[in-house]
């Protein structure tokens, strides 16, 4: 059981799910996953290469996936396992806060802002594996990290600087609230790290969803 279902959050709020769509990430027109996985996956795709390219575990491995392998982006694709991901709604940032499970400061700025579980499920098969960064404070490399452990494989979706269907997702574990560690993109076939959000934001760092089957 993952720590969001089974610590202080609970008890501290009630979270209603939310749909996704409206106050959160909003679906492209295009879609994208395997097939097998089908309308139950989600994609990422960066603005700075629109939708031909999303988030992908580096070297996909099925269900043998392990904490610490890269997180890339490639080539849309309806069989690349890798590509196949779970969005989960989990609250507001204001319930984690509550909980005690994120930093007050958080709320100074995203306090209504949707948090966000992307956990791994290669063809629709759960790994316990989510995207994440292994530091403490948000900042570094991108890679899957064990759901539930930590605020680190959190996503808030930062609704104030949305651009159309994509917006910066601000990584759970943050302590830098002037410049949230954010999800970078960066080349194809290497690995996505958190980077300062800055003004204007890059399109490194806006980031759309793609629901189901290509």
């Amino acid at each position: 059981m993952r720590l969001w279902t089974t610590r202080a959050l609970a008890a501290a709020v009630a979270i209603t799910t939310a749909t996704i769509g409206t106050a959160g990430l909003a679906a492209a027109p295009a879609s994208a996953a395997t097939t097998t996985c089908g309308s139950g996956c989600t994609s990422f795709y960066p603005l700075s290469t629109g939708t031909s390219d999303v988030l992908a575990v580096e070297n996909p491995s099925g269900t043998n996936a392990y904490t610490g392998e890269p997180v890339t982006i490639a080539a849309a694709s309806t069989t690349n396992q890798g590509e196949d991901w779970v969005l989960e709604v989990q609250g507001t940032v204001d319930d984690f806060v509550a909980a005690g499970l994120m930093s007050s400061a958080m709320a100074l700025h995203w306090g209504n802002d949707e948090v966000y579980e992307i956990d791994y499920a290669p063809d629709y098969t759960w790994t316990g594996e989510c995207l994440g960064t292994s530091t403490t404070n948000g900042s570094g490399s991108v890679s899957l990290q064990g759901c539930g452990n930590t605020a680190a494989t959190l996503w808030v979706a930062d609704q104030a600087d949305k651009s159309g269907r994509a917006l910066p997702l601000i990584n759970g574990d943050n302590s830098n609230f002037s410049h949230p560690y954010s999800l970078l993109a960066g080349s194809v076939g290497s690995q996505l790290s958190t980077s300062g959000l800055e003004a204007p934001i890059p399109g490194t760092q806006e980031w759309g969803t793609i629901f189901g089957v290509l």
